[in-house]
């Protein structure tokens, strides 16, 4: 599966631009119900997916668990985990009421290539000897 995007300027500070490495993947439930969801590639987060509740609904996916996991500020939280399917590969979706987000876990065995200037192209494909 090769997941392709583009670098967005979400604002600027001063005279620097704010950019975010956008893809979109198709997410979809158990039961085939899919939607095309726009993330910001996220290395720093471990797992695999975030969704907002709003769009978890949407989908009715299956909930899982209740997840405790450490923030970037050394804060414990925790999240409720869902299951959902990126090009029927089955993934965790962890609630996050933000911005969806994906993750490292999402990026395993491929390779992240970001042209990082607004516009600039984002490609996650599969390690070469294992396409």
């Amino acid at each position: 599966m090769i997941i392709e995007g583009a670098v967005e300027l979400v604002s600027m500070v001063g005279q620097s631009p704010i950019l975010k490495p956008r893809v979109t993947v198709q997410v979809h439930n158990i039961r085939g119900l899919r939607r095309g969801i726009n993330f910001t590639v996220d290395t720093g987060f471990t797992g695999w997916l975030t969704l907002p509740l709003s769009i978890i609904r949407e989908l009715d996916l299956e909930y899982r668990a209740t997840s405790q996991y450490l923030l970037a500020n050394d804060e414990m939280s925790q999240t409720d985990l869902y299951l959902a399917f990126a090009d029927h590969i089955p993934v965790i979706v962890h609630q996050l009421d933000a911005e969806p987000l994906l993750g490292a876990a999402m990026m395993n065995e491929c390779r992240l290539t970001i042209d990082f200037w607004e516009s600039g192209r984002v490609t996650i494909e599969p390690r070469a000897e294992l396409a």
